[in-house]
């Protein structure tokens, strides 16, 4: 799944040729027990997770790892990081480094 930081459920059928928009949200509901945005922001905050652990991107500010996770913007990040992961991106950037 591509993180683009517009992506809609509405773009993601087009693009992959899903006809109906509502049965395919059923069955995300159904397979996931959530909503097609949280599950892609689950996916975001898992591949922010991953950046943050990587060397590579260690000197990166939270808004640019937010944004390579398909974040629009570091705000946009923080409800997703503590429903999926709990507590702020910022103490588990301290955890990692420390």
């Amino acid at each position: 799944i591509e993180l683009y930081n517009n992506l809609t459920i509405k773009s993601y059928c087009i693009d992959n040729n899903i006809t109906d928009k509502d049965d395919f949200s059923d069955a995300i509901l159904k397979n996931y027990n959530m909503t097609f945005n949280n599950l892609i922001n689950k996916y975001r905050v898992d591949y922010f997770l991953s950046l943050v652990q990587s060397k590579k991107y260690s000197n990166y500010s939270i808004n640019a790892l937010a944004q390579m996770a398909g974040f629009s913007s570091r705000h946009h990040l923080y409800k997703p990081f503590k429903r999926f992961h709990g507590g702020t991106p910022s103490d588990y950037i301290y955890y990692v480094l420390n």
